[in-house]
């Protein structure tokens, strides 16, 4: 009997899809604000570039649809280590790049690279991997240590980027996995008195850098701030106050023009609310949660603990970091830098989105096959 053609998952696709299209046009919004100030060459500069990362992206989700569960597992550590290399590269003379106090990119061939973008999909795969191939239940000690390993080499190098933001969502897919995989809870306690004790190394050597952001998120009018720590969280709140219920209307928002810093990327979900409204505020909250629900629906679904844990872990990732990224616009969090998936410009920060979506189908494909 012949097989029968793979129908998408409908859900998930018209959710990725729904978020990258928003998100093309508000990147192309902000580059119109952007070369009204200079800050680019042109008003399609950064939608040029963020197509090519989609156009990266898609490729490369593609070749993972295309590719069999076993293909993707054996290149679960090479992901991995790779991921590892550009991170010790942040910490490498004339590759890192600074921004803002903060060296989260490398610069390669006069190309920007978010590493820990990678680290997340990589620490997704690996730790599915890891504990797919063995009875979580019975781990010894030694292979829980040896886990612990795994990923903490990754997190603390994010960490001391600094990027906190990345970091607690790389240690809650970690802990999301590894708990539902059945493992023993006392790793879990454990790892959670080590990362208790890592935040605090690292706030001890940035007392003040935290300070001014905690407290521009509980005051951001503060007479005692400077301008530039609570700058941001009061121009993007001024942004969402002007969108009101529908919008200033599409490419017709004010705080791009040089008000608003990272208005193409970290505060990109202000520049929607302005533009599109509480409607439009409501409709990239609903995608985002559609394309949760059937990254679960496609983990329960799951014949193998490795496609398991894989699909709940990013739907986990591009969840848990769109929900921080949106709390941060709508100062419910301090800002951390961290990206909207799918939606924020980035060319790292795209193509791994996709990546991650071509393994959700991928997953898919299988456990209907299995079903035939």
């Amino acid at each position: 009997m012949p097989k029968r053609a793979y129908v998408f998952d409908k859900g998930l696709l018209f959710s990725t899809l729904s978020l990258v299209g928003i998100g093309l046009l508000a990147v192309y919004s902000a580059g119109v604000g952007k070369a009204f100030v200079g800050e680019v060459p042109s008003p399609g500069y950064l939608l040029f570039k963020q197509l090519m990362a989609f156009i990266i992206g898609f490729a490369a989700g593609f070749i993972a649809y295309r590719s069999s569960i076993d293909t993707i597992k054996l290149l679960a550590y090479p992901i991995y280590f790779l991921a590892i290399g550009l991170l010790v590269l942040l910490y490498v003379p004339g590759f890192g790049v600074t921004i803002n106090y903060s060296t989260r990119w490398i610069e390669i061939a006069g190309q920007s690279f978010q590493p820990s973008e990678l680290a997340k999909v990589g620490l997704i795969l690996s730790t599915a991997s890891y504990l797919s191939v063995r009875e979580p239940r019975k781990m010894s000690a030694r292979e829980v240590f040896k886990l612990f390993l795994m990923f903490g080499v990754p997190a603390l190098l994010v960490l001391r980027s600094p990027d906190l933001g990345s970091t607690i969502v790389i240690l809650t897919i970690f802990i999301t996995q590894y708990f539902l995989s059945g493992a023993p809870i006392w790793g879990l306690i454990f790892l959670g008195a080590l990362f208790v004790l890592g935040v605090l190394y690292e706030s001890l050597t940035r007392v003040a850098y935290w300070k001014d952001r905690i407290t521009a998120w509980l005051d951001p009018l503060n007479p005692n701030l400077s301008d530039n720590v609570s700058y941001q969280m009061v121009q993007s709140l001024i942004a969402i106050a002007n969108g009101g219920f529908f919008g200033s209307g599409l490419f017709y928002g004010q705080q791009k023009f040089g008000r608003l810093p990272m208005v193409e990327s970290d505060f990109v979900f202000s520049l929607v609310v302005e533009e599109l409204g509480f409607v439009g505020a409501v409709f990239v909250i609903a995608m985002f949660a559609l394309f949760v629900v059937r990254s679960i629906r496609i983990a329960s679904k799951s014949k193998n603990l490795f496609s398991y844990l894989v699909a709940l872990g990013i739907g986990l990732h591009i969840g848990l970091q769109g929900f921080i990224n949106m709390a941060v616009a709508t100062g419910l969090l301090p800002v951390t830098g961290v990206t909207l998936p799918f939606l924020s410009a980035g060319g790292t920060s795209l193509i791994v989105n996709m990546l991650e979506v071509g393994i959700l189908f991928a997953i898919d494909r299988n456990n209907r096959q299995e079903l035939t």
